[in-house]
């Protein structure tokens, strides 16, 4: 089931019309513990994922404390030029988890459920896949099979007047 939705994904990001940008660096934050996306290879895995362009992926620790707008604030901090997308994986519940994107050039956050699956290794390539796929569609327009998300800035803490 996996492997399937792992094909239509690369197929997706196939069929993406309009010159995709390739190289630069995409981001992935999981929570630490967090099974099967806390793999230590889920690195090189994004890595093949991206195989045929200079595009490198590089995966980073969240905590599991935060809400949304912690979480818009971090991938805000991890943009740079040569930044093309961040991504983080979040558990519902023990069986269930959400793919969250943020992109860099709208400020917008995407969110979609990730398939289940009981392979540990299929549940992790069709990650890399869809983490390809998004990226590369990005330029083209809103991200296949995605809702945007509103996250409401922080408010600064008003300072007390003497």
């Amino acid at each position: 089931m996996l492997t399937a939705t792992w094909c239509v994904a690369l197929l997706l990001a196939a069929a993406q019309p309009g010159e995709a940008p390739t190289g630069g660096r995409v981001i992935v934050g999981v929570v630490p513990g967090d099974a099967p996306f806390a793999d230590p290879a889920l690195d090189g895995i994004l890595d093949a994922g991206f195989g045929g362009t200079t595009t490198v992926a590089e995966v980073h620790a969240l905590s599991l404390e935060h809400d949304l707008v912690d979480r818009m604030e971090w991938a805000r901090s991890m943009t740079g030029d040569d930044v093309r997308a961040v991504y983080w994986v979040e558990p519902v519940d023990a069986q269930r988890h959400r793919l969250y994107l943020f992109d860099p050039r709208t400020e917008q956050i995407w969110v979609r459920s990730l398939p289940q699956g009981s392979d540990p290794a299929d549940v992790l390539d069709t990650l890399a896949a869809m983490v390809r796929s998004l990226t590369e569609g990005m330029p083209t327009g809103d991200p296949r099979g995605m809702q945007r998300i509103e996250a409401a800035p922080q408010q600064p803490t008003p300072t007390p007047q003497p």
